[in-house]
C-alpha cells in the first residue's frame, strides 16, 4: 500500500535510535553507539546475545524511515587460497552454492572480490525493514535473519573449501 502524500512529498516516519537500542537490549544483546558521519545513526551489537560476534543496525540518511542490519564477515586467507587449487567443477559447485545460499527472500550481499571468477576474502549480509513493519518482533527476525544466512555461507565456505585447505597443510578458521 502507498503512503499518503503530503503537500506533494510522500511521507515519513524517521525512526530513532532509542527504540532500536531498547529493542536490542530486550533481545539479551549489548547495543554501543557508534559515530559515523556516512550515517544518521549506528550501533553495533552482540548477537547472539552475550557472544562474542557483533554486528551493525543502522539509518541511512537517504531512507530515514528504515532501518539496515547487517553483518561483516572476512574469510581466513587460507580458505581463499584453497579455492586456487580446485578443479573448474569445483569452483563451479562452490560458486552455485555460494549464490543460492545468499539468495533469500529479504536478504541482500555484497562479495569483496575483483573478478566474479575468483573467491571473495569478505561479505557482507544485510536485510532492511522499513518503519511501517518494524516491531519488535519482526525486528528480531530480521537481526535473526541476517545472521543464519552469515551461518549459511560460512558452512558453504567450509563445506567447498576446507578440504582443499588441509590437503595444502594449513588448517581452515573463519574470522570476523
Amino acid at each position: 500500500m502507498p503512503r499518503k502524500r503530503r503537500h506533494g512529498a510522500w511521507s515519513k516516519s524517521v525512526v530513532e535510535i532509542e527504540p532500536v537500542e531498547s529493542w536490542l537490549r530486550t533481545m539479551g544483546c549489548t547495543p554501543a553507539r557508534t559515530d559515523s558521519p556516512k550515517f544518521r545513526w549506528l550501533l553495533r551489537f552482540d548477537f547472539p546475545a552475550t557472544s562474542q560476534h557483533i554486528m551493525e543496525v543502522l539509518s541511512l540518511p537517504t531512507r530515514p524511515g528504515s532501518v539496515v542490519v547487517l553483518s561483516k564477515r572476512s574469510i581466513d586467507d587460507r580458505l581463499v587460497s584453497a579455492y586456487d587449487t580446485l578443479s573448474e567443477d569445483a569452483r563451479d559447485a562452490f560458486h552455485s552454492e555460494l549464490t543460492s545460499t545468499l539468495l533469500r527472500d529479504y536478504i541482500e550481499y555484497h562479495l569483496d572480490q575483483t573478478n566474479p571468477a575468483q573467491c571473495a576474502s569478505r561479505f557482507q549480509v544485510l536485510a532492511e525493514r522499513f518503519d511501517d513493519g518494524l516491531t519488535l518482533d519482526a525486528f528480531y527476525g530480521t537481526v535473526d535473519h541476517v545472521y543464519k544466512t552469515e551461518l549459511a555461507v560460512i558452512i558453504c565456505y567450509h563445506k567447498h573449501l576446507a578440504r582443499a585447505a588441509r590437503l595444502i597443510g594449513v588448517p581452515a578458521s573463519t574470522t570476523q
